[in-house]
């Protein structure tokens, strides 16, 4: 078994969180999904500006087999972010 240690731990961390930059990003139009090289899916910010908006695409996009949590959670933070979109976290 190899066991980390806290440096490696911090760069495998940084590492997946840069991947996941280019698997999920915004020009300012439009969030892109990359989930394959070849493959990308354009969500315009237009259809991510409000919580009913998000959620309706969390349900479609949680049906799709290349879509993770982690690409979930960045398109969330940027739709928020992007549209101003406050979510109450009770």
């Amino acid at each position: 078994m190899n066991i980390m240690n806290m440096s490696q731990l911090a760069e495998l961390g940084e590492a997946q969180q840069k991947d996941l930059k280019k698997k999920v990003y915004t020009d300012g139009e439009y969030i892109t999904l990359v989930p394959r090289e070849e493959y990308k899916y354009k969500i315009s910010l237009d259809r991510v500006d409000s919580t009913e908006k998000i959620l309706a695409w969390i349900l479609h996009l949680s049906e799709k087999n290349w879509m993770t949590t982690a690409m979930m959670a960045r398109l969330v933070k940027i739709a928020c972010k992007e549209n101003g979109v406050k979510i109450q976290w009770s």
